[in-house]
């Protein structure tokens, strides 16, 4: 029986992993802002506790220390929650693309530390970070999640190579679209700018609703595919990095194959910049 710690399990992905886990008979420390949210999780058996991403790093070394006594460790630390905003990179403010990092990216970290210790003393331990595909997008007006999203994966894997030494399995899960509630509560600029009126940035922000509620991805399938691979029993190590969902798989091998075409695009200049025996 393992324990599973899960960030943002108040609907959607969290939720569905939460639930995953318990019908698997472990135990699961669901996490989010509101415990009053969590009531249908805690009744079917699952321990609560409150987190805000916005927490200090001394706040989520508590939070971690106060979990990890519940039930004598955490064997799969799952960093799910997360936030979307959208604007041109010229209307995002300073302000939004701080809180955007904070909860995305820093608070994730933060909450990764402060389990890391008590991992590595054990030996053992698995932390599932839920990037995106969006790490691997470029998309006007998606900059500020696709950058926290980029950041994130670039961060997870770098943690892969660093604690693989001490036991600790580090995985950086990146889905594709999923029918969760994270557009409900999309972030749009505080301020816009009439010159992008009529852009790609407006027709992303305006065509949000009509995807909202329609994403293929099925959440339940997804978790279940999470715990699978974190738990080890399709009988393989855990990842470093895992696409989730059939539309991430192919934007990805697309994306892969138009950069190898700009590779050769261009490779006669851009390989001719190493120091010869003329120089």
């Amino acid at each position: 029986m393992k324990v599973w710690f899960i960030t943002g399990c108040s609907s959607g992905l969290g939720e569905c992993l939460a639930r995953a886990a318990l019908q698997r008979g472990d135990k699961v420390i669901a996490t989010a802002q509101r415990t009053n949210r969590l009531q249908s999780l805690a009744a079917a058996g699952a321990t609560t506790m409150e987190l805000d991403l916005n927490f200090d790093a001394e706040q989520m070394k508590r939070v971690a220390t106060e979990a990890w006594d519940l039930h004598g460790g955490v064997d799969i630390l799952i960093n799910n929650a997360g936030i979307a905003q959208v604007g041109a990179v010229e209307e995002i403010s300073k302000d939004e693309w701080q809180r955007i990092f904070r909860v995305n990216v820093f608070g994730p970290v933060d909450l990764a530390n402060a389990f890391v210790p008590h991992m590595r003393k054990r030996k053992s331990g698995v932390i599932a970070n839920i990037s995106s595909l969006s790490a691997w997008q470029v998309e006007a007006g998606a900059a500020p999640y696709q950058a926290s999203k980029a950041a994130l994966s670039s961060i997870c894997l770098a943690m892969a190579a660093e604690l693989k030494p001490f036991g600790i399995d580090v995985c950086c899960i990146e889905p594709g679209y999923f029918r969760t509630k994270l557009l409900d509560n999309i972030c749009l600029p505080s301020s816009k700018l009439a010159v992008y009126n009529g852009s790609a940035v407006r027709e992303l922000e305006s065509g949000i609703d009509s995807i909202n509620g329609k994403q293929p991805g099925n959440p339940e399938k997804g978790a279940k595919v999470i715990v699978d691979v974190v738990t080890k029993a399709t009988g393989r190590d855990v990842p470093n990095r895992l696409l989730l969902g059939p539309d991430a798989v192919q934007d990805v091998r697309d994306f892969l194959d138009q950069t190898k075409t700009d590779i050769a695009g261009w490779e006669n200049l851009t390989t001719k910049t190493d120091f010869t025996h003329s120089d």
